[in-house]
């Protein structure tokens, strides 16, 4: 089985990391339609790279030794202080610099309008239709939208989070010397 990414924003990847959020919906079809329990799944996140590794791509600065600070890790005021760049969205996170991964539970089939108030709230979110409206964002990004109002077919996943990285990727973690920066 392919490993696949998943990607998780803010607030819900917070509540993934403390163990509050273990259910996920994605629409229906693409990529996680050939899922199956028992398989692994990455965790794209945001991060930030230092300051000196603004104009480059995540692989052009991942071969000149960058190294991600991740979003969820940075406090108020460690941007400056650390001397970081812009935050980068997580879906341009490689492979090789992911921290987390997660294995798929169970799978379901749902419309969307199907989530409940608490299940809203474990990915956290304050109200269902807070969960809509990024519902809406999210999905109207990548060219298809899928309404919430249209009540489309969701895939409603089960996960369980493992932190770090596969053991037969470690080779990819190794660290690597930061190079100077011409």
């Amino acid at each position: 089985m392919k490993e696949q990414p998943l990607t998780l924003r803010e607030p819900t990847l917070q509540r993934f990391i403390s163990g509050d959020c273990t259910r996920f919906r994605r629409p229906a079809g693409g990529i996680y339609s050939s899922l199956e329990p028992g398989q692994k799944l990455w965790i794209r996140e945001p991060y930030y790279l230092k300051r000196e590794y603004d104009r480059f791509s995540p692989t052009a600065a991942d071969t000149l030794g960058a190294r991600p600070y991740f979003a969820t890790d940075i406090g108020p005021g460690e941007v400056e202080r650390l001397q970081l760049g812009y935050r980068r969205f997580a879906r341009n996170l490689l492979r090789c610099w992911y921290r987390q991964h997660a294995v798929v539970e169970t799978i379901e089939q749902q419309r969307v309008q199907d989530i409940t108030l608490a299940e809203a709230q474990a990915e956290g979110f304050p109200t269902v239709e807070a969960w809509a409206e990024r519902w809406d964002l999210d999905t109207n990004s990548f060219g298809r939208p899928r309404r919430f109002a249209d009540n489309p077919t969701v895939l409603v996943l089960t996960l369980r989070r493992i932190e770090g990285t596969l053991p037969a990727e470690a080779r990819l973690h190794a660290p690597k010397k930061e190079r100077a920066i011409a």
